[in-house]
Parts: C-alpha cells; sequence; structure tokens
C-alpha cells in the first residue's frame, strides 16, 4: 500500500514548511509536486537544511485517537482511512482536545522553528511549523527532518502518544511506531 503524500499548507496564512523535495512515500525516487519550490520557501535555514539532506531523509509519523489497532496490517488500513478523512480535504477540522494537548508536550520539548534565531531552529526536528497545522480532528500526521533531535524526538513522540492513549502509526514502514529510531 503506498503511503499518500502530505497535503499542502500553501494557502494556511502563517504556515512555513521546510521540507524536503521527496517525502510521505515508500516508493523510490516519489516526489511530491505540491511541496514549494526551493526559491518560495522564505527561512533562510530552511534553505540550508533543505539543500543540505539528500532527497527523502525526512521521517513521519501519523498519531490519532482511537482503539490500538491489532495489527500492523489494521493500523495501515485505519491510517489510510484518517488521512482520506482528514487530511485530504478542502475544508480543515479542528483538531480536538487530545491532540491539541499531544502537540503541545511536543513544542514544550522542542518549540516551532518558524521565528526561532537560526541555531535554535536548526535544533529543532519538526519539518512544519507551526506544527498544529498539521493535525486535523483527532488526528495529527507530521514530518521531522533528519538532525540529531529527531531519534531523541521520534522516542519521545510516540511515547507520549502512548501514555496519552493515542495510536501512533510509522506510515513509512507501514506499521505501529515503536520508541527506537
Amino acid at each position: 500500500m503506498a503511503v499518500a503524500p502530505a497535503a499542502s499548507h500553501d494557502d494556511q496564512p502563517g504556515h512555513s514548511t521546510r521540507t524536503i523535495p521527496a517525502r510521505h512515500s515508500s516508493a523510490p525516487g516519489f516526489i511530491d509536486e505540491r511541496l514549494p519550490p526551493l526559491t518560495e520557501v522564505s527561512t533562510p535555514v530552511a534553505l540550508r537544511l533543505r539543500d543540505s539532506l539528500p532527497v527523502g531523509m525526512s521521517v513521519d509519523l501519523a498519531v490519532w485517537e482511537g482503539e490500538r489497532p491489532p495489527s500492523d496490517k489494521a493500523a495501515t488500513k485505519t491510517y489510510g482511512e484518517l488521512y482520506g478523512l482528514y487530511i485530504e480535504r478542502d475544508d480543515p477540522v479542528p483538531p480536538t482536545d487530545a491532540i491539541v494537548r499531544y502537540v503541545e508536550m511536543l513544542l514544550a520539548r522542542w518549540p516551532d522553528w518558524a521565528g526561532l534565531d537560526e541555531d535554535a531552529a536548526a535544533a529543532s526536528p519538526w519539518a512544519d511549523s507551526p506544527l498544529i497545522n498539521d493535525a486535523s480532528g483527532p488526528f495529527f500526521y507530521f514530518a521531522m527532518v533528519n538532525n540529531a533531535a529527531t531519534p531523541d524526538a521520534w522516542r519521545y513522540a510516540v511515547e507520549t502518544a502512548g501514555e496519552q492513549g493515542l495510536v501512533c502509526f510509522d506510515p513509512q514502514s507501514e506499521r505501529l511506531a515503536r520508541p527506537t529510531y
């Protein structure tokens, strides 16, 4: 099962992206044409990070409210359904209280990088800013750039989701996320 591409945030005011050109698919060579061209990324840090990473070097997680699926196959099915309902839509759905709390917990550890100085922004694992813009209803789909903070951020995101009673799924490997990166 191919993983769906990320929804575009180009039309959302105040949303910055520093993701690399290829992501959200396990298929080699997948390019999401909807991501902004390098020349349209406004943050100097984003340009530097985007230029320095090989294509495909981001990691993604999906977190949602609900019962933990009994298997990776069931989780992949649930992920696809929720992605279709909450991410691939024209009208955004405000995130639920549980998802807002979860995102706030992530941001308490690593803040949104937009507006930070260059060094602080470079240390952030988040690919998008503000991170809450990647949440819709009971579903939160977000990416991390591959930097020194990523292994800790991955572990923290997975463990925190579990502690909050949320499901955490790795869409690139199509399995329930484990704390080890």
